[in-house]
């Protein structure tokens, strides 16, 4: 066990002091991210998530079933997210979230898609939203109406 010692102490021995430091602060990042890795799988769920699964059960129980893969929610929240005016140079493009909407064909779907958003950045903020706040956010009142219709011809109940 001695020599072991002796042979890591040698090791650093050879390093500047400077990348000593960095070594250091790589490490610390790295703990950090592996305990925030490890508190997000197992946090407890917020109320709005006991919300979300109360809803995805109610639905499933009316005998809606998802039209899609898990992987599409999952895939169509990313889209919406990066159709946002804080991640193109455009601004905000408005067809194209509704395209993301126009796909949808029940109630259940809308929930999967909410659950896949969950909490993400605003545009131009430092504080996180879900899918609805985000929504708020990038649309104006007359954009939401048109979602909001959107919603109405797919016969979802949801309101934005």
């Amino acid at each position: 066990m001695n020599a072991t010692s002796e042979k890591i102490k040698n090791v650093f021995s050879g390093i500047p002091g400077w990348a000593k430091g960095v070594i250091l602060i790589i490490i610390v990042l790295l703990i950090a991210w592996l305990v925030y890795k490890f508190y997000k799988n197992v946090a407890p769920k917020t109320d709005e998530q006991k919300g979300i699964d109360k809803d995805k059960d109610t639905f499933i129980s009316q005998g809606q079933k998802p039209s899609f893969q898990r992987a599409w929610y999952a895939g169509s929240a990313d889209k919406l997210y990066s159709l946002g005016g804080g991640q193109r140079l455009g601004g905000t493009d408005e067809q194209g979230i509704y395209a993301v909407f126009v796909q949808l064909n029940n109630d259940l779907d809308l929930t999967l898609l909410i659950d896949s958003f969950g909490l993400r950045r605003k545009s131009f903020s430092l504080s996180d939203a879900d899918l609805h706040g985000w929504i708020a956010s990038e649309l104006n009142p007359e954009e939401i109406k048109a979602l909001n219709n959107i919603l109405v011809r797919r016969k979802i109940k949801y309101r934005f």
